[in-house]
């Protein structure tokens, strides 16, 4: 678990200058509102938050903060390979064109990590890809606590700080096959939170 205060603002526009960033937060026609939704039915998973009087950050909006269940990525990572090649398992790279490919490799179970080519290789038109962008910068282990403030999450560890912009609804990213990193979205996603970090120095 980990304590994570949540910066309230009532600020709701985008101040991303990349128009064609902006544009991600527009329904498409070929989409669906249809979003799940799951928040109401988890909400008794973790304790509710409350309001914070007493707190570091430079905001004269209202704080809220609580517990909220958060991966250790890169221990959980770690275990999982391990847990495989003691079960005997290898890892391999390979390309694989096609499900026949896939299907004729040996062993029992393959793992097979595609990302964006999942569509190409089951050739499948109803899977649609959504872009998401994060950040890691180095670490400031004497801020470590996880932040959401005008639509960025800012999340320090102890293995860095991650930074990445959220968009305004559901809508954002769907459909954008772009990998390439945008540095833009990242320095306007920082400059939000960036205040929020300064405190006490």
């Amino acid at each position: 678990m980990l304590e994570e205060p949540e910066i309230r603002s009532n600020i709701r526009r985008d101040t991303m200058s990349d128009q064609a960033a902006a544009n991600r937060l527009s329904p498409t026609p070929e989409s669906s509102d249809d979003f799940l939704h799951l928040g109401r039915r988890t909400r008794d998973l973790e304790p509710a938050w409350t309001e914070r009087e007493n707190h570091p950050f430079p905001t004269e909006e209202g704080v809220r903060g609580g517990l909220v269940m958060t991966f250790n990525i890169a221990e959980y990572s770690r275990q999982l390979v391990e847990d495989l090649l003691a079960l005997g398992g290898r890892i391999e790279s390979a390309e694989i064109g096609s499900l026949d490919e896939l299907a004729a490799l040996p062993g029992d179970m393959v793992v097979n990590c595609t990302g964006f080519d999942a569509k190409k290789l089951v050739s499948d038109d109803s899977l649609i890809g959504v872009r998401g962008q994060i950040a890691w910068m180095a670490p400031q282990t004497d801020r470590l606590y996880g932040i959401y403030h005008r639509n960025v999450t800012a999340l320090s560890r102890r293995d860095g700080l991650l930074i990445q912009e959220t968009g305004g609804n559901d809508y954002f990213g769907l459909g954008e096959l772009n990998t390439e990193p945008d540095q833009g979205e990242f320095l306007a996603a920082l400059a939000k939170v960036a205040p929020l970090f300064d405190w006490g120095s």
